[in-house]
């Protein structure tokens, strides 16, 4: 009998491999390839600023910080602050340097600095919009104002970056986040309010999620009382009466102010408009609209009823949205939440119209970008440099206004004083009292020639006179004219024309 082979399952037979072929390519979304070009602008924002640094000259609020750290100890600074209408972080950076011996240049390198840091850390450290990364940079305020000008508001900036990035940390890093907050408060006033809120959320959020403890709260103590002391201390200078007859508009003010700030141009309908849509907006998420109107009530008080602001006071309030924007995706679920996010679809692109605001932005920095490179900022370098060229320092420097004539005073010897002729005093940086809040600044220069030679009746040969504008025909014709700006400068007022007696006797 035939032996029977077991029955075996029919193998399924192979596909015979087909000609080589490549693979069916799909485009990525655009969205994808945004990320790769963050270090491009990051390495194009540095090389913009560190030479963009390198040509622009300081002007008298720049040689003001620096004059006052300069010839200050840290007794007599704390004192000096409050008229100066700012809190202490930025002179407490600077002091060292002074102190040191360091050159005045330095300021305007640690401004660029700090801003290079802070648009590092938004680029790579926070959760703001991928558009928003592309665009901040190139913003007025980030490209110019705040980088290239030696003032307090680049710390402003690498602050609310610092505080983006340690966000998701904030209870693991309780202090170091605290720390930050308390820089922020002490930075300046018009940031006040939006620490203030910023504080409260984290006491609710570290509540609602159920991570209080010792540290939490001794963190949020710190924060509080390392800015609500402020109050008082900052409250207790009255150079602020100086500007109330300018503040009667207070709407006009505050709209022109905005404007500058949020758009750099004078669009002050639009400004307000878009601010209006962006609260509206953000109401389905409650904490950072909370953290928005909160934060901008300091800079709509002081700007409309204490200071009528510049475009760099009114770039605060840039600088808050894109700190609200930066919180924005952390309370997406959040349980304080009034409006579902899903019945406001519209919420979801809220951020564009901060990226309209910084869009409209990116002309004008331009713009100051390239005229800072072409023309000079103040002529207080080079008529400084007359004055030290022609062994000139030792007379008696006359100024006229004399907070734009102390613009001179960081080029020429340590410690040297001008003689500040609208409130006969001598003095190595301008003094905001009682002699500035009566408006003795606003006098011609003629009347002080007046003052000086009646003052000075023995020492006349000494004088030395350094105005922002010519004299009137009557007293230039007894004066010699040693120097006069040749270049109209970028801060119009800081052209410099300098004088002496041609008889010092009559």
């Amino acid at each position: 009998m035939a032996k029977k082979h077991p029955r075996q399952n029919p193998q399924p037979l192979k596909p015979k491999p087909s000609p080589a072929t490549p693979p069916a390519t799909t485009k990525p979304p655009i969205g994808n390839w945004l990320p790769k070009l963050l270090w491009p602008v990051f390495i194009l924002y540095a090389l913009l600023v560190i030479y963009g640094m390198t040509n622009h000259e300081p002007w008298r609020d720049e040689a003001q910080s620096w004059l006052v750290v300069k010839n200050l100890d840290l007794a007599g600074l704390f004192k000096k602050l409050p008229s100066e209408g700012h809190p202490p972080t930025w002179y407490l950076i600077l002091f060292p340097f002074a102190k040191l011996g360091a050159p005045y240049v330095i300021q305007n390198i640690l401004s660029a600095a700090f801003m290079i840091a802070g648009i590092y850390l938004l680029l790579f450290r926070s959760k703001l919009p991928i558009l928003l990364k592309l665009i901040l940079p190139f913003t007025y305020l980030f490209l110019f104002e705040y980088a290239l000008v030696g003032r307090s508001y680049c710390v402003l900036v690498f602050l609310m970056s610092a505080i983006l990035t340690l966000y998701p940390q904030r209870f693991e890093k309780p202090w170091l986040f605290a720390l930050c907050v308390v820089a922020m408060f002490n930075t300046h006033m018009l940031i006040f309010s939006f620490c203030f809120t910023l504080a409260c959320i984290y006491l609710l959020d570290a509540v609602q999620q159920k991570k209080i403890n010792t540290s939490i709260i001794a963190a949020f103590a710190f924060m509080v009382i390392g800015g609500l002391y402020l109050i008082p201390y900052m409250g207790s200078s009255k150079v602020t009466g100086a500007f109330h007859p300018y503040l009667q508009d207070h709407f006009g003010i505050i709209k022109r102010t905005l404007a500058l700030g949020l758009l750099a141009g004078n669009n002050g309908d639009l400004a307000i408009i878009l601010l209006g849509l962006m609260c509206i907006t953000l109401a389905t998420r409650t904490k950072p609209f909370l953290l928005l109107t909160g934060g901008l009530a300091a800079v709509v008080y002081i700007i409309g009823y204490i200071f009528p602001g510049d475009i760099r006071h009114g770039g605060v309030a840039f600088i808050i949205i894109a700190g609200v924007y930066g919180l924005y995706d952390f309370y997406q679920e959040d349980s304080w939440n009034i409006i579902p996010a899903g019945k406001f679809i519209i919420a979801k692109y809220s951020y564009l119209l901060f990226a309209l605001m910084a869009v409209l932005q990116i002309k004008p920095a331009i713009e100051n970008y390239l005229l800072d490179n072409e023309q000079i900022y103040s002529d207080s370098q080079n008529a400084a440099s007359y004055i030290k060229e022609h062994h000139l320092e030792n007379n008696i420097i006359v100024g006229q206004s004399a907070w734009a004539t102390s613009a001179l005073l960081p080029y020429l010897q340590d410690h040297k004083e001008l003689y500040y002729v609208e409130c006969q005093r001598f003095g190595s940086y301008y003094v905001f009292d009682t002699c500035f809040t009566k408006g003795n600044w606003g006098n011609t220069a003629d009347s002080y020639v007046d003052i000086a030679y009646n003052n000075f009746k023995s020492k006349t040969d000494k004088l030395l006179f350094v105005f922002n504008s010519p004299l009137s025909p009557v007293w230039a014709n007894r004066m010699d004219l040693l120097y006069s700006t040749q270049e109209q400068p970028i801060k119009q007022d800081e052209i410099y024309f300098i004088y002496t007696f041609k008889n010092p006797s009559h």
